[in-house]
């Protein structure tokens, strides 16, 4: 039943390959963004111990948290392999405004 509510409702396929429990699918949310997949392990024990599935609303409200927890994680950027004199902070953000909205907004940079 949670399986199916989770591929349903966010896109998150579990299913069972030979006598193995598996995850088969994550939803995209945003178009060509791949969460960092050394992360998933993180993000599977919080939707697994993290989320009340005895209360439908706050069930959904923590599953909602665990997704966008996981899918707000970037790579660290390199300072030495990005522009002299702009910080990795910087650098990320400039990937998130590019990844969230390039052809929506333009880029003031």
């Amino acid at each position: 039943a949670k399986a199916s509510m989770l591929e349903e409702y966010f896109g998150i396929g579990i299913g069972s390959r030979e006598g193995r429990v598996m995850l088969l699918s994550l939803p995209a949310l945003l178009e060509g963004y791949k969460p960092l997949p050394e992360e998933l392990p993180e993000f599977l024990l919080r939707l697994a111990t993290d989320t009340r599935w005895d209360d439908k609303e706050i069930c959904f409200h923590s599953i909602s948290k665990t997704l966008a927890d996981y899918y707000a994680l970037f790579p660290e950027i390199d300072e030495e392999e990005g522009q002299k004199g702009t910080s990795s902070k910087e650098l990320q953000l400039r990937a998130i405004r590019y990844n969230c909205f390039d052809g929506i907004l333009p880029y003031a940079g």
